[in-house]
């Protein structure tokens, strides 16, 4: 941010966080690295429109750049309309050690999620319609954890499914992630390309691409690789159904399942796989949509 720091106000900002019995090496990180757009130049900030809503009584949101700034959403707040956050990526609901998404959820007055909280909706972020024709090709989609160690069971995977089945896979990894010295990596995947697959592969069950699958009716895997730490009992309900359905297995079990659902022509699958994930689907899919809650 353009505006400089302004050392007497940060005097200022040192003392009232003092008296708020916060630690000292607390006081001092904060006085020092507090971003000065929130704080030298918070009078801009409530000079914006966002700070001078005029009669709306509710603010409805999936915006990452308000939900994640707990400014933002003090003001909208302060101008007392009811603040309401919609998820909007994937993973809310099953870490409650998420530092993020606890933070969203704080800020708001009700957070609305995907089927795994206290107050769910229809996903909202993706297309339920209109989709893609399905084809025999299968996409390995992995998170920013992988490493140029741990992505190789993943690329060995992909070879064998070339081999045996004579058919197109790719490795997706996150184009945010580290760059790999492989061939064969794709850096992230499109709507459309995703859509095609016959079989999705994710490495973790916090991929928000798991929901666009779930509104396609599409199969997919998840490797139940990663600690959960669930905060509610449809967050609960949301991982057994996966488990039930034999779609959230352990690494061990993928080659295995790999086989099945490769067995089918890419419409059996996606039948077979309507019939398997019946319950998951319903879970999901049945939650009401935001703008009959809202009225929007």
């Amino acid at each position: 941010h353009k505006e400089g720091k302004d050392e007497d106000l940060r005097k200022i900002f040192s003392n009232n966080l003092r008296n708020m019995d916060l630690d000292s090496r607390l006081v001092k990180y904060l006085t020092h690295l507090f971003p000065t757009s929130h704080l030298e130049a918070y009078a801009k900030f409530t000079a914006h429109k966002i700070s001078n809503i005029k009669k709306i009584d509710t603010v409805v949101t999936s915006l990452a750049g308000i939900m994640d700034d707990p400014l933002l959403s003090f003001l909208v707040k302060n101008n007392n309309c009811k603040l309401i956050y919609v998820q909007h990526g994937g993973g809310y609901g099953l870490n409650k050690k998420h530092l993020a998404h606890h933070i969203e959820h704080e800020g708001s007055h009700a957070m609305y999620y995907w089927g795994t909280g206290d107050n769910n909706v229809y996903p909202t972020r993706y297309r339920n319609k209109l989709f893609a024709r399905i084809d025999n090709s299968v996409i390995i989609v992995l998170s920013d954890k992988q490493d140029n160690k741990s992505i190789g069971f993943y690329l060995k995977i992909r070879k064998n499914i070339d081999i045996k089945y004579k058919t197109k896979s790719i490795v997706c990894v996150h184009p945010n992630g580290p760059k790999f010295n492989h061939n064969n990596i794709q850096y992230g995947t499109g709507y459309r390309q995703h859509e095609r697959a016959k079989l999705i592969i994710y490495d973790r069950i916090g991929n928000s691409f798991l929901y666009a699958r779930i509104l396609s009716k599409r199969p997919f895997l998840v490797l139940d690789s990663y600690e959960l730490h669930p905060e509610s009992e449809n967050a609960i309900k949301f991982i057994s159904l996966l488990r039930e359905a034999e779609i959230l297995i352990s690494p061990a079990e993928l080659e295995q399942k790999i086989n099945y659902w490769m067995q089918f022509s890419p419409k059996e699958a996606k039948r077979e796989f309507e019939e398997k994930a019946q319950l998951i689907f319903n879970h999901v899919l049945n939650q009401p949509k935001i703008q009959n809650i809202f009225d929007i």
